[in-house]
C-alpha cells in the first residue's frame, strides 16, 4: 500500500510541473520537497497502482496528473 505522504508529494511535483515528469523526475522532486527517499520501484508501484490520479507513462515516459490532462481536454 503506497502511503499518503508519498502520493501528495507527487501529487504536488506534477501539479508544479503540468507538461510532466519522469519517474527519475518525480523521485528527485518527493526527495527535495518532502524529503521522503523512496526507491524506483516505490515510485512506479504508486504511479501505476493509482490511476484515478496518474496518467501514463506517455511515449516520452513522463507522467501528468490526470486533473490536468483533463482540464486541457475541457479548455479545447
Amino acid at each position: 500500500m503506497t502511503d499518503q505522504a508519498l502520493l501528495q508529494a507527487m501529487i504536488q511535483a506534477l501539479d508544479a510541473r503540468p507538461e510532466g515528469l519522469n519517474e527519475r523526475e518525480i523521485r528527485q522532486a518527493v526527495l527535495q520537497t518532502a524529503g521522503l527517499r523512496r526507491r524506483p520501484p516505490e515510485i512506479q508501484a504508486a504511479l501505476q497502482g493509482h490511476p484515478a490520479l496518474f496518467i501514463g507513462p506517455l511515449a516520452d515516459g513522463r507522467w501528468r496528473l490526470k486533473a490536468v490532462v483533463e482540464n486541457e481536454q475541457v479548455a479545447a
